[in-house]
């Protein structure tokens, strides 16, 4: 889907993707300069699509053009739109049966595997703050029992010379247990709702933005 633009007409009219728009600092109207087979070929820049194939970057130019610039060319990514109400999983059968060393798969097949990648890059980046936010909640309780014990020590040296055997705390082994437990499962109930906002998010709108 161009964002911007529209698509080339010309042979010499190029459409970039939004990466590769940003990588190259080229926007509509620019010149690029790509080569084929070493033979370098000025193009004029007529919009900026969104793509999520090899991994948001590429150019889409004329056939007309390949065909002009490459002879003995070996084209090995074609896509195939279906008509509608097709049924999509039988035509990938049906071509992945007749054609084995043909690596064949469906829209939803190749969206799975960059969203795939990026929850697995999350789950790093989850885990690496929840160490953080440990690490600083261990900090925090630390200083805080520190600070009441020397607010409060008078008050402490006192129940100390008394004797009373249970002092200042009552430490209770199976209520920390509890206590410990609930804020397992509050941490995962909240981690789950929040999560389920994944489901809501929609195609168009990422291309939009």
């Amino acid at each position: 889907m161009n964002i911007k633009g529209r698509n080339p007409i010309t042979l010499d009219e190029v459409s970039l993707t939004a990466n590769t728009s940003k990588d190259m600092k080229k926007g509509i109207g620019d010149t690029v300069e790509l080569y084929f087979r070493g033979n370098k070929k000025s193009f004029i820049v007529t919009s900026i699509y969104q793509t999520m194939v090899n991994g948001g970057t590429g150019v889409r130019l004329q056939r007309k053009t390949i065909e002009k610039y490459l002879t003995n060319r070996n084209e090995t990514l074609y896509a195939a739109k279906l008509k509608k109400g097709a049924d999509s999983k039988a035509f990938v059968k049906s071509i992945g049966d007749k054609y084995k060393n043909v690596d064949i798969k469906s829209t939803p097949e190749v969206f799975s595997g960059f969203i795939a990648s990026a929850i697995d890059n999350l789950t790093y980046v989850l885990l690496f703050l929840f160490i953080i936010f440990t690490i600083i909640t261990f900090i925090i309780v630390f200083n805080v029992t520190l600070i009441t014990i020397f607010q409060q020590k008078k008050d402490l040296g006192i129940f100390k010379a008394i004797g009373i055997l249970d002092f200042p705390f009552v430490n209770s082994p199976y209520g920390t247990l509890v206590i410990i437990i609930l804020c397992i499962i509050i941490v995962f109930v909240s981690a789950r709702i929040a999560s389920r906002k994944v489901l809501e998010v929609k195609l168009n709108s990422l291309i939009n933005e």
